[in-house]
């Protein structure tokens, strides 16, 4: 069922790399955020403390295949007094004190594994829990890592365009002068304060954008902060080479979605095991023993024991065992095909990230290219205007070219940096905190 390889894996198989992703994509910076994140996220929090309670619940189910101790003790104090029936006197006075003092034992013997089935799937539901909050602490990553690069990306957006805005109103003005002259129709003119115009929307879209994402970032730290605090974002770093895949059988082991599931298939398997146990007989066994008297120091003077095994079987229940051993066999079976569903879910996940993380690394080493190319030859009219073969309005519009290339440039480095956050999440990467913890 498994493949042995991706089929878009740039590279041999081999197990996934340990290099940390988030310093790749966000450098110390998003490492922070994803420490405090994980340490203070409202949700996270929540699921934790459910945690506790599925594990105080396997505690439950384990502590019923031993034995239950009580002790008891009562104590009274009486006194009969006897008086004349016609002068009304006392005649006398008998101290009736009594004292009891008892302990029992009772024990079901579990012959056919009922208690130790029901404690093992209440392990295996630990299990499950537990991994279902380590699937949530990845997905918590993944958004904070997400809130990080759009936010890294507004800080670069902003300035380039306010690099561009300030080109288009030189652009503007060199216009408005060669209108004067008559060199340029007064349309040319109003194009270009349309363009400035547009620049000037786009600049207060990405300056709302970022402010969005340091909120969503407060938020999923699960705090909030001043309206100028901005996390020490300070842009989008390049992203080099392409992430170690692994072999597919490796996400098995990594990712905690699939290790609930199969630990789910074992609550299953437990739970029919109960099932089944449930329609032969139990065993339960009583003993105690008891102490009494009317003095306490003769409590123990006196004793009596009592030692009472009960074997009960089911004879006629209208076929209700059997009707609940058949549900739950149904229930496992569904369990069976939504492990293989996941997993399955989980190769079409990986694959689809590798294809958009090396699809998004060639766009942007084209786009790169390209403006490499913008570059060049905005240095080029820049150096032929200098040398008196051109104008300033020719190397104004070169130097608007180099920026908007370098815009396109800057959107697809942010849209790289999310699809690089999302396939290490769907392999199952480490996070910053259990990498410390293996540390």
């Amino acid at each position: 069922m498994v493949p042995e390889r991706f089929a878009f894996a740039s590279h041999e198989p081999q197990a996934p790399a340990a290099d940390p992703w988030w310093r790749t994509v966000g450098g110390s910076e998003l490492e922070e955020l994803l420490i405090a994140g994980l340490a203070h996220n409202r949700e996270l929090r929540a699921s934790h403390a459910r945690l506790d309670a599925v594990r105080w619940d396997s505690e439950l189910a384990g502590a019923e295949r031993w034995p239950e101790l009580t002790a008891s003790f009562s104590a009274a104090e009486a006194e009969r007094v006897t008086r004349d029936s016609f002068l009304g006197s006392e005649t006398s006075r008998v101290s009736d004190d009594q004292y009891n003092l008892g302990m029992s034992v009772r024990w079901d013997a579990d012959l056919f594994g009922r208690l130790e089935s029901g404690a093992r799937g209440a392990m295996e539901r630990l299990a499950a829990a537990t991994e279902d909050h380590r699937a949530l602490e990845l997905l918590t990553a993944r958004s904070i890592a997400y809130a990080w690069v759009d936010a890294a990306h507004a800080v670069d957006a902003e300035r380039l365009l306010s690099e561009q805005s300030d080109v288009g109103r030189r652009q503007l003005e060199l216009l408005r002068t060669r209108q004067i002259v008559g060199g340029v129709p007064a349309s040319e003119v109003l194009r270009q304060q349309s363009s400035l115009e547009e620049l000037e929307s786009d600049l207060d879209r990405v300056r709302i954008a970022g402010f969005q994402a340091t909120r969503r970032i407060a938020v999923l730290l699960g705090t909030t902060f001043p309206r100028d605090q901005s996390f020490g974002v300070s842009g989008l770093p390049a992203l080099d080479g392409d992430v170690a895949s692994g072999r597919p059988e490796h996400i098995l082991e990594n990712r905690p979605d699939l290790r609930a599931a199969m630990h789910r298939v074992n609550v299953a398997n437990a739970e029919l095991a109960v099932r089944m146990a449930e329609r032969w007989p139990t065993l339960t066994l009583d003993a105690g023993a008891a102490f009494d008297a009317a003095r306490l120091s003769d409590l123990f003077l006196g004793e009596a024991f009592s030692i009472v095994g009960g074997l009960t079987a089911p004879l006629f229940d209208a076929g209700r065992r059997k009707a609940q051993v058949r549900r739950e066999e149904a229930l496992l079976c569904a369990v069976v095909e939504d492990a293989a569903r996941a997993l399955l879910e989980a190769l079409r996940e990986v694959e689809s990230s590798l294809i958009e993380d090396q699809r998004l690394a060639t766009a942007v080493m084209h786009e790169k290219e390209a403006a490499r190319l913008a570059r060049e030859s905005w240095e080029l009219t820049t150096t032929r205007f200098l040398g008196g073969g051109g104008d300033a309005f020719e190397a104004l519009l070169a130097w608007d070219r180099r920026l908007e290339v370098e815009r396109e440039v800057l959107d697809l480095q942010r849209d790289h940096a999310r699809a690089r956050v999302t396939l290490n999440v769907a392999l199952g990467s480490v996070l910053p905190s259990a990498e410390a913890e293996e540390q």
